[in-house]
């Protein structure tokens, strides 16, 4: 096989590919035969996981070279494929690549839609094939449509794809009705006279039509939600049809692995159970089985009554979901639709399932929910209420006296009545997923429901739902799960495991419940010692258990008030986690396990962060929004104090009598005779005189805070002056004629030229910023802004980079403190200096005289594609990533993945190429540089990768891709002619650029021959006629063009 499989794996995937070719070179397959193979190829898929990108794999390489029915066939089988499963992230930009470069033109769309939608649609795929409208809209390129009816009768049509979901249809149908936006909790349930069929939100609703349209008897995986009464699907009715096609086809997997596998490159249009001139022999079993699948389709008996398609639907659709158009990047002017005609089902609208979140303050939603369970209760039979259930619902409408005929008219007062009590029972409003129990202690279990009202374990009856145990989500003491389908549980102290395609799925849903029902919580449990001298705060050890208390004034951002005991007061949020339930030895225990697996959870999404972030188109820059594991750090507890820093690196630290010895005078003043008088009096530093070094001085420094080599006097000479420049700029010494932007100017570029100062400028920043004394009122805050000017420069050392982020992230979290707010920009301007290592070079006089006057930002002219300019706001440390996502967000570009296709340039004239400017390089170091060089430029963004799908809602958007992209097409840059020959493709795309580029103008008539030589490029016209020109756009004007907007005419 083309791609690596278990052992266990390896003669499925070779069975498949002689199915592929079968089904690509076999002219006798037709009608519901080939329908028939193409099934089965698609079902070994939605059954086992890892051959889905294997088969894709497969029909890429037997589409290469194909030509006439075998391509015509292959890339059917491959758009079919995409409408069930995925492709693998892995594969997708590679498989996106080949269908835009090499797919039949009637295919190529659909193809591209169908990967865009697998890609957009989170889930594990289909779990059958495509049903029988969706092949009817694949080949007739129609627009599929279904009816949907709620509770109360109404019914909206509403356009369907191949990945539409039962619970993204439902929500917007909801909405349409007048639910509030967004509502979750609703699905879509089958119903015919003769069986119910109901699917969790998650599942695919074309998943319910197709488990009816294929015959009993064809091999399948797990059907999707559960079928009860006549619509369980009967796995032997065609006798040994499973097994019979199991071991049809394994006979034709015991013939060998076939020489040409190892060529999987090339095509093989004639497999070995075929004659050379392409027809079936006499003795293949396959003409056998097929016959026998095509009779089960047409001879079946009338309980199955497959839908008939009515091929032309001329009602439009009432409701269009918009994330439908999106994905789809269709227009809203559905013409083409199909549709079933008079069907023996239909698709009921129900709420499945009430989150936390919900409060049931919404009329419309509660009037649907009512009558949900009124007919529900009055019904002959609902799955999820037991008998039990259902007396009590009976007993409160008896109360009432409800009836058939009189439900509808109700106070609203009983109506929520009934409501609750349907709330209350274990499964009502849940979600339900198929399991499989594979320990002793769940074997009987075929379904798991999970709620509001916690987990329960079901098994499924003939009858309905039977209930095996239902927990809370106290009950919780542990759950996992694998990617490879395995769920393990921990319910009151019994280990659990069950096999689902839904385990990830399952897990995440238990996490959130979980983590809703904390926001309730009435404990938490401290997971890090606070403690403090503020009156106010309150001071705990780690797995202290807190109660919270209610505060009349409300609790700011971040901070939470509580007890212990008798003591009260206030405390930060991200020190404690939630208690569920009562404070008991097993609630504190699940406390600490769920911090765990949070924490294991956070490194395991940090990881994939990072390896996704080269998983963009080729060539995409990794984002440069990751941190470094360091600089994400909380350095909030006793460590990397300046204090501790300085009895290590400072100058009068543990080596004072070496440096006194070193001193051979070349520094006198204070420190020298504070090191004499200490040596006569006999003493030895302790934590008083260290701690003077890091506070406050009005005094200048004589010497260098930091162990600097003293025979080195320049740097000495420097580290002295960069005291006495900071002690001006705030104030704290005469300016003797200094500027304040000539003070900043010195800092910066003693930084830039001496890195081994950066470490000593930033100790005396700190230093003279810690409790400060200073008469000048402020001092301290001109202090910071330094700082903030600096961490926008320049980085520290690694040695010094956990002291200076305790320092600045100590101000930064106490809200508090005066000036929390400037140095929690100080904090992030130097991780960004971290990430990309600062500045690269000094900043220009223009910029420093800024700064010194307060103004950290410059509104930057950029150019877009149109001639429209947009001006953004340059901060000192803004790079060209910030650019193009504040850009990107204009034009409606969100995803950080797209927005890695757009890049910044500067434009140098014609006298020079364009200067691109990296997403890493920040924008001030290129325009210093420029105006350093005394050049005229101007900055300008555009997109120069084009991978992702585009999305085409906002005009802006639309308006400078078309601008970009109009002069390359036009000089024909895009368009290769292989020979010098045009091939009719070619003359196509030509003829109908040309129409479209003729509406873009503002034309409302079929071109004439001297606009169609303009609309053309020039380089190619001679390669046609004048008259084949304007009968090709002529045709093409009538065509697709005549009619629609110039909006629209520019996204074509």
């Amino acid at each position: 096989p083309p791609l690596p499989l278990n052992q266990s794996l390896e003669s499925e995937a070779l069975t498949i590919f002689k199915l592929i070719m079968r089904y690509m070179g076999d002219g006798s397959l037709a009608g519901a035969s080939l329908v028939m193979l193409g099934n089965y190829i698609m079902q070994k898929a939605c059954t086992h996981y890892e051959l889905r990108d294997e088969i894709l794999c497969q029909l890429c390489c037997q589409l290469r070279g194909a030509v006439e029915v075998a391509a015509d066939r292959g890339w059917s089988l491959m758009c079919q494929s995409l409408s069930v499963f995925p492709a693998s992230e892995k594969l997708f930009k590679y498989l996106y690549s080949l269908v835009s470069s090499a797919a039949l033109p009637e295919y190529r769309e659909r193809c591209l839609y169908h990967l865009r939608s697998g890609a957009a649609v989170p889930g594990v795929g289909r779990s059958f094939p495509p049903t029988s409208m969706e092949m009817s809209a694949l080949q007739d390129h129609k627009t599929m449509v279904l009816q949907f009816e709620f509770i109360d009768g109404k019914c909206i049509k509403s356009t369907v794809d191949s990945f539409t979901t039962a619970g993204d249809i439902a929500s917007h149908l909801a909405y349409a009705r007048g639910c509030a936006q967004g509502s979750p909790g609703w699905t879509v349930a089958l119903q015919r006279p003769n069986g119910f069929h109901e699917i969790a939100g998650y599942d695919h609703i074309l998943d319910l039509v197709s488990s009816l349209e294929l015959p009993d008897g064809f091999p399948t995986g797990d059907q999707p939600g559960v079928a009860l009464g006549s619509l369980q699907r009967n796995t032997s009715k065609f006798g040994e049809m499973p097994q019979y096609l199991d071991n049809m086809f394994g006979k034709a997997n015991t013939a060998g692995r076939s020489p040409s596998m190892a060529r999987a490159v090339r095509v093989l249009p004639v497999p070995p159970s075929m004659e050379e001139d392409g027809t079936a022999t006499d003795s293949d079993p396959l003409n056998t089985l097929l016959a026998a699948c095509e009779e089960a389709v047409v001879g079946s008996d009338s309980n199955r009554s497959l839908p008939q398609l009515e091929l032309s639907f001329t009602d439009k659709p009432a409701f269009i979901p918009d994330t439908l158009v999106k994905i789809a990047g269709v227009d809203k002017q559905f013409d083409d639709l199909v549709s079933y005609h008079s069907p023996t089902f239909k698709f009921v609208v129900r709420k499945e399932m009430l989150h936390h979140a919900d409060k049931l303050d919404d009329a419309v939603a509660n009037q649907l929910m009512y009558l949900q369970v009124v007919k529900d209760a009055l019904g002959k039979f609902q799955p999820r209420l037991t008998k039990a259930n259902r007396e009590e619902l009976r007993s409160l409408l008896d109360r009432y006296n409800i009836s058939t005929s009189n439900y509808t008219n109700q106070p609203n007062s009983i109506k929520m009545e009934l409501v609750h009590a349907a709330r209350r029972f274990p499964i009502y409003f849940s979600r339900i997923y198929a399991v499989k129990g594979l320990s002793e202690t769940c074997r009987h279990c075929t379904h798991l429901s999970l709620g509001r009202n916690g987990i329960t374990l079901l098994q499924t009856m003939a009858t309905g739902y039977q209930l095996i145990a239902s927990y809370s989500l106290t009950d919780v003491d542990d759950f996992s799960a694998t990617t490879h389908g395995i769920l393990r549980l921990t319910l009151r102290s019994t280990a659990m495991e069950f096999s689902t395609r839904r385990a990830v799925t399952i897990s995440d849903t238990i996490e959130s419940m979980m983590h809703h029902l904390e926001q309730d919580a009435r404990y938490v449990l401290a997971i890090h010692d606070y403690v403090t001298l503020g009156e106010t705060l309150l001071s705990f050890k780690a797995d202290a258990v807190i109660r919270l208390e209610e505060r009349e004034s409300g609790n700011e951002e971040g901070w939470l008030y509580g007890s212990i005991g008798e003591v009260y007061g206030s405390f930060p949020i991200e020190l404690v986690t939630p208690i569920l339930g009562e404070p008991t030895e097993k609630a504190i225990e699940q406390a600490k396990l769920l911090i765990k697996k949070r924490l294991k959870r956070d490194q395991g999404e940090r990881r994939k962060q990072r390896a996704e972030q080269g998983a963009g188109a080729p060539g995409t820059v990794k984002s440069v929004t990751s941190e470094h594991s360091i600089t994400s750090q909380e350095y909030s507890s006793g460590k990397y104090c300046l204090l501790e820093f300085a009895t290590q690196h400072f100058r009068y630290g543990q080596e004072r009598a070496e440096v006194e010895k070193l001193l051979a005078g070349s520094i006198r003043g204070t420190v020298r005779s504070l090191i004499g008088r200490d040596s006569r009096r006999g003493k030895s530093w302790g934590w008083r005189e260290y701690a003077d070094l890091v506070k406050f001085t009005k005094s200048p420094i004589q010497a260098s805070l930091m162990k600097i080599d003293v025979k080195n006097v320049q740097a000495n000479k420097l580290a002295v002056e960069c005291f006495t420049a900071i002690m001006r700029f705030m104030g704290d010494y005469l300016m003797k004629g200094k500027q304040e932007s000539d003070l900043i100017y010195f800092l910066l570029k003693t930084c830039h030229d001496y890195p081994e100062l950066r470490d000593e400028v930033y100790c005396q920043l700190m230093r003279q910023t810690t409790t400060n004394r200073s008469t000048k009122a402020d001092s301290c805050a001109r202090g910071w802004r330094l700082v903030m000017i600096c961490t926008a420069y320049h980085k520290c050392s690694e040695m010094l980079r956990p002291y200076l982020f305790r320092f600045l992230q100590a101000t930064a979290r106490d809200t508090k403190r005066e000036f929390h707010a400037i140095a929690a920009v100080c904090e992030a301007n130097l991780k960004l200096a971290f990430r990309l290592g600062g500045r690269k070079d000094p900043p220009s006089k223009l910029e420093v005289a800024a700064l010194a006057g307060g103004r950290h930002t410059k509104r930057q002219l950029f150019h877009l594609p149109g001639e429209v300019t947009k001006v953004v706001k340059i901060k000192t440390c803004t790079i060209a990533m910030d650019v193009i996502r504040d850009l990107c967000v204009q034009l409606g570009v969100t995803s950080e993945v797209d927005q890695e296709e757009y890049a910044l340039y500067a434009d140098l004239g014609k006298q020079s190429l364009p200067l691109t400017i990296q997403p890493t390089e920040y924008i001030l170091d290129i325009t210093t540089m420029l105006d350093r060089q005394k050049l005229e430029y101007w900055l300008g963004f555009k997109k120069v990768i084009w991978f992702r799908p585009l999305r085409l809602e906002n005009a802006l958007f639309v308006s400078v891709l078309y601008h970009q992209a109009k002069p390359d097409v036009s000089r024909a840059h895009m368009i290769t002619l292989p020979e010098g020959n045009m091939e009719i493709a070619t003359h196509t795309t030509l003829s109908h650029f040309a129409a479209l580029q003729h509406r873009i103008n503002s034309n409302e008539q079929q071109p004439f021959k001297a606009q169609v030589a303009k609309l053309l490029p020039p380089s190619l016209v001679h390669l046609a006629t004048p008259d084949e020109w304007v009968a090709a756009v002529g045709h093409e004007w009538n065509k697709s063009v005549k009619g629609v907007s110039e909006e629209k005419a520019k996204q074509l």
